[in-house]
């Protein structure tokens, strides 16, 4: 099962909307905004271009793996490790 990064930071926005009864709009575009920084400085320029590809490009991972020239178990690789460094990284700005 595949965690997408930006849906995870919607979930926790709302359930912190919920708690405090508020508009939650802030909030999303300040998890918005570290998932932006969090990206740009916690991560290769290769897992940067992989996730943009994937997330943003709609590509699949065997369309990344033929533009990238490697095979598709490293881009799987390099996705994996993109998320779980996300997640720790935006685990503490939440």
């Amino acid at each position: 099962m595949s965690l997408d990064i930006q849906d995870l930071l919607l979930d926790i926005a709302a359930f912190k909307a919920s708690v405090s009864g508020g508009d939650n709009s802030k909030e999303i575009e300040r998890m918005k905004n570290n998932l932006r920084l969090a990206i740009r400085q916690e991560l290769t320029k290769n897992q940067q271009e992989i996730l943009l590809m994937y997330y943003f490009e709609n590509k699949s991972i065997p369309q990344i793996s033929d533009i990238k020239g490697v095979n598709k178990a490293s881009v799987s690789k390099m996705l994996k490790r993109a998320r779980a460094r996300l997640l720790r990284v935006l685990k503490y700005s939440t």
